[in-house]
């Protein structure tokens, strides 16, 4: 029976360690196929993991390029930083206790802008909106241009620059264009002070270097002494066009003073390029700018408000006068097609001088009795518009106007006669006035009537009796006059 038991443990524990065998090998590969399986079913939290643990973990994978989106920044949105590119509105107040720097500017802690750097572009936009004087509108005479092909002898160019192209230059007129011809060494612009006191220390320029490269010195001169280099800065610069700005000590600018300096002059040094021989170098604006006075401004000065100032005359392209209430009025020459939205047919015209006529006898005339004919006013003492004809003694209306006629008749050797005098228009008598040796020494006849253009006004003297002398200029004479009291 021993015997058997044996025989059964012998054969039962191969068969268990067989099935524990295959029991491991099956775990194993299940384990290895768990570990492999990217969709665990089975999730750790971050309690089992530990706060401290999962933050060591991330580090280890964070950063440039890890993906990682996180909501907040110091607990702000993305929204609560400034962009570094697209559009975006910034409100309320920054404070910036050091240098602000943008592409081509920098403005310092005391406010004021600068030169970001050697780059000399700088928009001019902006450069408009910081200084208040511009030599622009300045007299062209103050200027000349003069240049040097070796370095040593200059050549004056001045005479080849009309003053309307000095005008434009320093106007900010973008179609002047003076040219530094290719091979000149050096070409210098100089500028004399016109009157005012000015700190100057920054040349503006507009210019096309064209392929070429340039260098700007600035040199300044006293009437007792002879020239100063001022800047020694030789960074060669270029454009297609492009903003030339150079900032620099300021110069105190005044023609009177003697202790201040009366002269600047700007000198462009070309390097030329060999690859563009045919390329001369162009400039197209110029400008000296200042800090002081403030409102200096030679076109316009603009306040606070952006109220704009022009000291000088204004006129339109073509050279148009542009009127205003300090240049209009009375010889001016301003036109206007209305006058409180009324056309000038709606008032009445008043002629003034130019439609008034007097016209009288040089000398006595003698009539006798029968006679009947037109006065011969033959002297005129006032005709501005050459209106009456002292051929035919008769006064031609230039157009359709109603006017008022007076004649004045002087009589001598006034006895025993009558007859009447008349005012007539094309012949037909508009009024006439009885004469008689009892009406004393004359008479005066008045009327006011309309008249066509090209009709004519005369005066009849008629002597049915008697003799009579018409008295002339050497007592009180005989005379007419017709004046034009309104245009129809």
């Amino acid at each position: 029976m021993a015997m058997k038991y044996k025989e059964i443990l012998k054969h039962d524990h191969s068969k268990i360690r067989v099935q524990l065998v295959d029991t491991n090998s099956k775990l194993q590969a299940e384990l290895d196929a768990h570990k492999a399986d990217t969709n665990n079913p089975h999730s750790v939290t971050a309690e089992q993991l530990g706060g401290s643990n999962l933050l060591t973990e991330i580090k280890k994978v964070d950063g440039a390029g890890s993906g990682l989106d996180a909501d907040l920044l110091d607990g702000k949105e993305a929204s609560d930083f400034v962009q570094t590119s697209g559009d975006q509105t910034i409100s309320g107040i920054k404070t910036f206790e050091d240098i602000i720097k943008c592409r081509f500017y920098e403005i310092v802690a005391d406010g004021k802008p600068r030169l970001a750097g050697d780059n000399p572009l700088l928009q001019e936009m902006f450069m408009e909106e910081i200084y208040s004087n511009k030599i622009a509108f300045y007299d062209p005479s103050l200027l000349s241009f003069e240049y040097t092909t070796d370095g040593v002898n200059w050549i004056d160019d001045t005479v080849n620059i009309s003053d309307s192209e000095k005008k434009k230059l320093l106007g900010g007129d973008s179609s002047a264009k003076i040219e530094i011809q290719n091979g000149v060494a050096s070409y210098r612009i100089t500028i004399r002070n016109d009157g005012y006191y000015v700190f100057v220390d920054r040349l503006y320029a507009y210019i096309s270097t064209r392929g070429h490269k340039i260098k700007v010195h600035i040199w300044k001169k006293k009437d007792s002494g002879g020239w100063e280099q001022h800047t020694f800065d030789d960074t060669e610069v270029g454009a297609w066009p492009g903003h030339l700005y150079l900032q620099f000590e300021k110069i105190r600018w005044m023609a009177t003073n003697p202790n201040l300096y009366q002269e600047i002059r700007i000198e462009f040094i070309p390097v030329w390029n060999p690859s563009y021989p045919n390329n001369n170098i162009e400039l197209y604006k110029i400008g000296l700018w200042g800090s002081y006075p403030v409102g200096k401004r030679r076109v316009y000065k603009v306040d606070a408000d952006k109220n704009v100032t022009f000291p000088a005359s204004i006129f339109a392209e073509g050279g148009l006068k542009v009127w205003h209430e300090g240049n209009d009025g009375a010889g001016s020459g301003l036109d206007a097609d209305l006058l409180d939205g009324k056309e000038a047919s709606d008032f009445v015209e008043n002629t003034g001088s130019s439609g008034y006529t007097h016209v009288y006898l040089s000398e006595n005339k003698n009539v006798s009795a029968g006679t009947s004919y037109t006065i011969p006013f033959d002297t005129i003492y006032s005709d501005a518009d050459n209106l009456f004809d002292t051929t035919n003694h008769r006064w031609v209306a230039p157009y359709d106007c109603l006017v008022f006629a007076d004649l004045v008749v002087r009589l001598d050797n006034r006895y025993d006669f009558k007859g009447y005098a008349a005012i007539r228009k094309n012949g037909s008598e508009i009024v006439h006035i009885p004469i008689s040796s009892y009406s004393g020494d004359g008479g005066q006849a008045t009327n006011v009537f309309f008249i066509n253009k090209d009709d004519y006004i005369d005066f009849l003297f008629n002597l049915t009796s008697g003799n009579v002398t018409l008295a002339g200029a050497d007592k009180n004479f005989t005379s007419a006059r017709i004046v034009i009291i309104r245009k129809l």
